[in-house]
């Protein structure tokens, strides 16, 4: 739900007309998919062309921010720790030793769970999607040239680049945790299923 849930968010964002949605069903011999949301956009708009970039990666940052915002609640000081890492590494400093004493042990479990359920499929993105992200990707990248000359020549000491670089090790650090999280449901999963056979 959260997967398909950012793709129509992106898709008003970017005033893409939405055609069907649904956010959950169970999978048929004719309809393979867990949810789809079904948009159609203007051709001639770049607004919306480019949107279809943001469209196609939304469930990446909506599963992130809901994987962070359950972290804060749950999980306070692991992820205080997880900013702690992004902060560090972005300024060439060693990461801080993680602070991992929980209030509650029912919280980590729910976080476990909950984080569990996100990552094993949250972040997967289809062939559909993919196929979506590529018809915004080169306007994209003019945006990011464009953008990227403008800061430098607003701030040619280039102080926009440390926050920048901040977010993006800390983001890398929480999607780390999460392909983490899925490599070892991955092996679980492969253990069950070897030996139930």
């Amino acid at each position: 739900m959260i997967h398909e849930t950012s793709h129509l968010i992106a898709a008003l964002i970017f005033s893409h007309r939405i055609d069907a949605v649904k956010l959950l069903q169970f999978p048929s011999a004719d309809q393979q998919t867990l949810g789809y949301v079904r948009h159609s956009w203007n051709q001639q708009s770049k607004y919306q062309q480019l949107g279809n970039f943001f469209i196609g990666l939304a469930p990446v940052v909506g599963c992130s921010l809901v994987l962070a915002g359950l972290g804060f609640w749950l999980v306070p000081n692991l992820m205080y720790t997880l900013m702690a890492w992004g902060i560090n590494l972005s300024s060439g400093q060693l990461a801080a030793s993680p602070d991992l004493r929980i209030d509650k042990w029912w919280h980590i479990l729910l976080f476990i769970i909950l984080a569990t359920n996100i990552s094993w499929g949250g972040f997967d993105l289809s062939p559909a999607d993919l196929q979506n992200t590529s018809t915004g990707a080169w306007l994209w990248g003019v945006v990011l040239v464009v953008g990227t000359l403008t800061l430098t020549l607003v701030s040619p000491h280039g102080t926009w680049l440390s926050g920048l670089k901040y977010l993006g090790w800390s983001w890398a650090i929480l999607l780390g945790f999460a392909l983490l999280l899925s490599l070892f449901l991955q092996l679980i999963l492969r253990i069950v299923i070897r030996f139930t056979k």
